[in-house]
Order: structure tokens, then C-alpha cells, then sequence
């Protein structure tokens, strides 16, 4: 496989109607830039105070970047591919963090 450099670059766009996104024609540049939306990523919290703001900011941001390397490795642009494979980080965080409280808890 052949190595690529990829610059990000993330700015802020309040009106966007999502959480981020990805701008998809700079990646063949090697440049992969995403927007974010603070604004509704804040106001979801606020509406919903399950959710969790640095949760939603690096779950979504981690879908947009891999939107960028599916581009980048010329891949096609599949959302069932990225959300499976969030939901399994998810799942393997979650399963992580309760392995760590249950040491914690037995004092191990």
C-alpha cells in the first residue's frame, strides 16, 4: 500500500444542517477539510442532557474523516461501512471503559 499524506483541516460552519461535514473535493489534494456545527452539536446537548458534547463532536468528526479517506483511497462512498465501524469502536470503547471501572471498583 502506498503511504499518503493528508493535511485536515476543520473549520467552524454554523450552517450547515448537520452536526459536520466533509468537503469532499479537497481530498484527491490530500487535503481533507471538514466543517463542524458547534451551534447544533451545543443545542442537542442542551435538548437532550444524555448526550454528550465531546461525543458527539468526535464521533462525527471521525465519520467525516472517514469519508476522506475513502475518497483519498479511491473507495467507494458508503455510509453503512462507516457507520459499522463506529458502532464497533463504540461498542469496544463502551466494553473498555466498564472492564476499567470494574478494576477500579475491586481495587485491581
Amino acid at each position: 500500500m502506498v503511504s499518503k499524506k493528508v493535511k485536515i483541516k476543520i473549520t467552524q460552519d454554523n450552517d450547515i444542517p448537520a452536526f459536520a461535514a466533509f468537503v469532499a473535493t479537497t481530498a484527491n489534494s490530500g487535503e481533507a477539510w471538514f466543517k463542524l456545527n458547534i451551534n447544533a452539536t451545543l443545542w442537542a446537548c442542551v435538548e437532550n442532557e444524555e448526550l454528550e458534547f465531546f461525543d458527539i463532536l468526535s464521533e462525527n468528526t471521525v465519520h467525516e474523516m472517514m469519508h476522506a479517506f475513502q475518497e483519498l483511497y479511491k473507495r467507494v462512498f458508503d455510509e453503512e461501512e462507516i457507520e459499522n465501524a463506529i458502532l464497533q469502536a463504540r461498542e469496544n470503547y463502551n466494553a473498555e471503559e466498564e472492564a476499567i471501572r470494574g478494576r477500579v471498583a475491586n481495587g485491581t
